[in-house]
């Protein structure tokens, strides 16, 4: 849902090819630049030596507020050998790792994976990304979805409020929402350890005492099995909430929400059975500004009950 461009330095040596690809960049579209070569901010400034100085500082304005929104270092190597040029640098690093697409000012090769800048629409194959779709409820699809966004993150949410370690199918245990989580958890911490990683689930509203003895099994069960789920050197906070009251704010959507981005779970994180699916939908920008200020303490839409930290197993 989320990809990674290559995008040529000198395609955008204007302004009016720098700001199509400047609106249609970012997390909110689906589409990340490549930081490819590290240098290539400063190349994209020297592309544009020809345009007038009103539109060079424009370029020089929106370049500054790119990193961390648009554009990401997926620490990729370049040959700087004059004799290889970007498009071939970018050619190899594709038979390597693939981009979603290459954008280029031309394609001498005829490599399917080289979009002409000139001639890119929302229409034209590799360029055009989905937003929402429908994802099988597997462990491996339903994280999938989220990898590229938590592989860029630096705090993560899981929200589910229907979250719980053990169902039952036919009067037998299954393990529907830990295998997901757990492959969620190992995309976030990937290379990295992250500032924050939370699990938002909902409390369900009962007697003083029925509350005390549910919270206790809560802790019980998550410090009994999530420590399996987070590696060594890692942890987790596990946050327990409740509407503020009978009119506030429901609390149904289920989210992998971040600093840069989110994504709603239709059904859950839970897996379903064979042939079941749900759709998982990027946020749009302001959409995804809501609801991240819904799940933080300053601006919570809900009342926490319980937080406590889960760290991973000692190996």
């Amino acid at each position: 849902m989320i990809h990674e461009f290559a995008l040529e330095p000198t395609a955008i040596s204007n302004w009016k090819d720098f700001r199509y690809f400047y609106d249609n960049f970012g997390i909110e579209h689906g589409r990340l630049i490549s930081c490819f070569p590290r240098k290539w901010l400063k190349m994209v400034y020297e592309a544009c030596n020809e345009c007038s100085d009103m539109e060079k500082k424009r370029i020089e304005e929106k370049l500054k507020s790119m990193k961390g929104n648009k554009l990401f270092s997926f620490e990729r190597p370049y040959n700087d050998n004059p004799k290889n040029t970007w498009l071939k640098n970018a050619e190899e690093q594709h038979l390597n790792r693939p981009f979603r697409a290459i954008v280029s000012s031309d394609n001498p090769r005829n490599h399917s994976e080289v979009l002409i800048a000139g001639d890119i629409d929302e229409s034209t194959p590799l360029w055009s990304v989905k937003r929402g779709q429908k994802v099988p409820r597997t462990e491996a699809d339903l994280s999938r979805c989220a990898s590229m966004l938590l592989a860029i993150s630096e705090e993560v949410l899981f929200v589910d409020p229907h979250f719980e370690f053990i169902g039952k199918k036919n009067g037998k245990p299954i393990f529907r929402f830990t295998k997901t989580l757990e492959r969620l958890i190992a995309f976030a911490i990937q290379g990295k350890v992250p500032k924050r990683i939370e699990l938002h689930v909902k409390h369900e509203n009962d007697s003083e005492k029925n509350k005390k003895e549910s919270l206790e099994r809560w802790h019980r069960d998550c410090q009994m099995r999530l420590p399996e789920m987070i590696p060594s050197g890692h942890s987790m906070t596990v946050i327990k909430f409740t509407r503020k009251s009978m009119t506030s704010e429901k609390i149904h959507p289920r989210y992998v929400l971040t600093e840069k981005g989110g994504l709603q779970y239709d059904v859950g994180i839970d897996t379903g059975l064979e042939g079941e699916t749900t759709d998982v939908t990027l946020l749009d920008r302001l959409h995804y500004e809501d609801r991240w200020s819904d799940y933080q303490k300053e601006t919570s839409a809900f009342t926490i009950v319980d937080e406590f930290v889960v760290s991973g197993k000692s190996s």
